[in-house]
């Protein structure tokens, strides 16, 4: 069993999972979704695929951690999400991890176009490397 993290987009949603140990976070998809219920219906089925037993939704909060716009967005698409899986749909805090995952790339001078296909990925890969770190420290 493992974890996946979610960085929920309109156009694009990036995908990370654990090692089966739930040590390591992994990138393992940018998927362009055609429309809410193809984002819903791609997601489940990598969870089914991977045996995910927990699916953690990046959460875009405002900054004094108060729902925003998009926050609303996403609370929606994990409750038809919910409907769709049968293990736990959970949220996590994903402020700026777009940015974050975004910026060593800028720095490498990768181009738009190629990190475009990257970045929500990355951006998964962070959400769910601070969950791991969060649960773990509170193991110990």
């Amino acid at each position: 069993m493992t974890l996946m993290a979610v960085d929920f987009g309109t156009k694009r949603i990036g995908v990370a999972v654990t090692d089966r140990a739930e040590k390591i976070a992994l990138p393992l998809a940018s998927l362009a979704v055609r429309s809410e219920a193809d984002g819903v219906d791609k997601i489940a089925r990598i969870a089914a695929e991977r045996e995910v037993r927990e699916i953690v939704l990046g959460l875009p909060l405002g900054r004094h951690g108060d729902d925003s716009r998009m926050s609303e967005v996403v609370r929606a698409f994990a409750e038809k999400l919910r409907a769709a899986v049968s293990v736990p749909v959970t949220f996590s805090d994903e402020s700026y991890t777009t940015k974050l995952a975004e910026a060593p790339m800028m720095e490498a001078g990768m181009s738009a176009k190629k990190r475009r296909g990257r970045v929500d990925a990355g951006a998964a890969t962070l959400l769910l490397r601070a969950v791991l770190d969060s649960r773990h420290s509170s193991d110990g």
